[in-house]
């Protein structure tokens, strides 16, 4: 009896062993839906999938070659247009791989509403710097929480939205101005250019071109240290933040010729078309999908807008002002809608 149970065990272990030999040596379909949330996927093996939740600041051109869903992107006339299509495709939360950088994007408000219950680890990156957080720019990732930060902006409450107010103040002035350094030549060209790298063309055009085609990456890192000398009470993740305000707060103030109202609100709204992003330093839960820390979540700006005016559309402008504060005042850079 007692040499039957030795065999039947012998048996049982043998034929796992020889059936786990023979299932790792057959190939193994490429995965289409190894992460939860819908969008483009990479077409690797599973063994080959880069780290999705890289520490901050990690270059992501040192996780893999991969080109990721360059193709895709590349396939549209802009990064905006890829991003509309993304979520016409896979709807109000859909994903995708920027090289080997796995990235997440909300189009709906009651989705990004999920996103603002989890506003205490929301960290305090430049929401206009897309192509640089993807890249994992040190200079525009940090450790720090926004709401830490926020208590400190320099321009907190610069009541940017003013119906009697139909100039444009150039950004860099602005910043300058408030955080009261000498007019002299190094610090408004030092916040032009950096104005300039945070534009939309110049995203725009790191954004098609991929990790591996990216030029000047490095630009942003020096222009802060060089602003840091300058203004030592503030660090370089403040001057992001309040740099973002004070362009959507430039474009605000400029007049739309396609807009009719050309009101200072209807500007405003149209001044938060860009995209943006946000990262959060803790796993949280978007619509029922486990999100890993360190995640870059793009919020298409054109679709929540949209959804925005959908839901308020029977409201008088006032009460949208409050709306639209509640909805994206939490946003790092967008304290420009406080009034």
């Amino acid at each position: 009896m007692f040499n039957s149970y030795v065999d039947f065990v012998l048996y049982n272990v043998v034929g796992f062993l020889f059936a786990l030999l023979v299932w790792n040596w057959l190939p193994k379909p490429k995965p289409y839906d190894y992460t939860t949330i819908p969008g483009h996927k990479l077409n690797v093996d599973s063994e080959e999938l880069p780290n999705i939740s890289p520490q901050p600041g990690t270059r992501v051109t040192t996780l893999s070659s991969t080109e990721g869903n360059s193709y895709v992107i590349q396939k549209h006339q802009s990064f905006r247009a890829f991003h509309l299509n993304l979520h016409l495709t896979f709807g109000p939360l859909a994903s995708f791989y920027w090289g080997p950088r796995y990235v997440i994007s909300v189009g709906s408000i009651e989705i990004l509403k999920q996103l603002q219950s989890y506003e205490d680890s929301l960290l305090a990156i430049p929401a206009l710097a897309i192509s640089n957080i993807l890249l994992g720019d040190s200079a525009c990732w940090t450790h720090h929480h926004w709401k830490s930060v926020q208590s400190r902006a320099t321009i907190a409450n610069p009541h940017f939205i003013n119906e009697n107010d139909h100039t444009t103040e150039n950004a860099s002035r602005r910043l300058v101005t408030v955080y009261g350094v000498a007019e002299d030549t190094v610090a408004v060209t030092t916040f032009e250019t950096l104005v300039e790298q945070l534009s939309e063309q110049t995203q725009e055009r790191a954004l098609m071109d991929g990790p591996f085609g990216m030029k000047n990456e490095e630009k942003i890192g020096s222009l802060l240290d060089s602003l840091i000398r300058l203004i030592p009470s503030v660090d370089g993740c403040e001057i992001m933040c309040d740099l973002t305000s004070a362009i959507i707060a430039q474009e605000a103030q400029r007049p739309n010729k396609s807009d009719q109202s050309n009101t200072s609100f209807s500007r405003f709204l149209n001044a938060l078309q860009r995209p943006l992003v946000i990262a959060f330093d803790k796993e949280i839960d978007i619509d029922g999908h486990p999100v890993p820390a360190n995640i870059p979540i793009l919020l298409c700006m054109e679709d929540l807008i949209g959804d925005f005016l959908h839901t308020t559309n029977q409201c008088a402008e006032s009460e949208m002002r409050k709306l639209i504060e509640e909805c994206f005042s939490w946003i790092p850079g967008l304290q420009c809608l406080v009034k």
